[in-house]
């Protein structure tokens, strides 16, 4: 209930409203079923009235999601799905990934690299929410990201965790699409490594709070097995 207040007074604010107070009898009952639903509609109304904090607001999600145990980070998924649907990944005009969009499948990849065992549904919701939001040309970036890093990584322990993500994707409306782009990825001139990083546009530490370090998540020649155009 503080943090509902503190959301309302912020909102006035700024003289904005997304109506929180319509909630507030139900985030103070103590049926789970019933607090928990509002829970979402708070994240739901403000993931619309802010969406131009979505990438930011998944940063700091991001890095507190690390440090807190596993039943706190099933309530977060839960926070954070409304304003992942909101979020439009974009390529920069050299054609690599934006900085934000970098920042977000780089810290997605991390959560599925980390978590995907033991929160199994709720990474794949994370990835389908990205998927299944209003901006359709999502799915394609995905691809495009999780492919160059395998190419550029090639090592299978990378591979594997592609592979989970791309059985998320296909699982969406988007599924055809996401077989059919697999499909026209298979030709040799696709499968060389042209060198090229994938983090073409790196953010400043003060840009947001939180951008994964792929190079730590899984290190190069962890697995000592470089068989990733087979793999594919």
């Amino acid at each position: 209930m503080k943090s509902a207040h503190l959301l309302r007074t912020l909102e006035e604010r700024q003289q904005r409203s997304s109506k929180l107070q319509d909630f507030d009898i139900s985030i103070a009952d103590k049926t789970t079923a019933v607090y928990k639903l509002a829970q979402f509609e708070y994240s739901r109304r403000l993931s619309k009235a802010h969406g131009e904090l979505a990438f930011v607001i998944f940063s700091e999600f991001s890095l507190r999601f690390k440090s807190v145990s596993t039943d706190y980070q099933r309530n977060m998924v839960a926070a954070i799905l409304p304003w992942i649907q909101t979020m439009e990944l974009q390529l920069d005009p050299s054609g690599g990934t934006t900085a934000m969009s970098y920042m977000l499948l780089s810290n997605l990849f991390e959560i599925t690299v980390k978590s995907s065992k033991i929160l199994h549904n709720e990474v794949q919701a994370l990835w389908q929410a990205l998927a299944t939001g209003p901006h359709g040309g999502n799915v394609q970036l995905i691809l495009d990201f999780i492919i160059r890093l395998s190419l550029e990584r090639r090592e299978q322990n990378f591979v594997d965790h592609a592979k989970h993500i791309v059985v998320f994707l296909s699982g969406t409306p988007a599924g055809s699409k996401v077989i059919e782009f697999l499909l026209l990825q298979l030709a040799p001139k696709n499968m060389v490594n042209e060198k090229k990083s994938v983090d073409q546009s790196p953010l400043d530490k003060g840009d947001v709070p939180y951008v994964a370090d792929l190079a730590a998540v899984l290190p190069t020649g962890s697995t000592g097995n470089k068989q990733v155009n087979r793999s594919w």
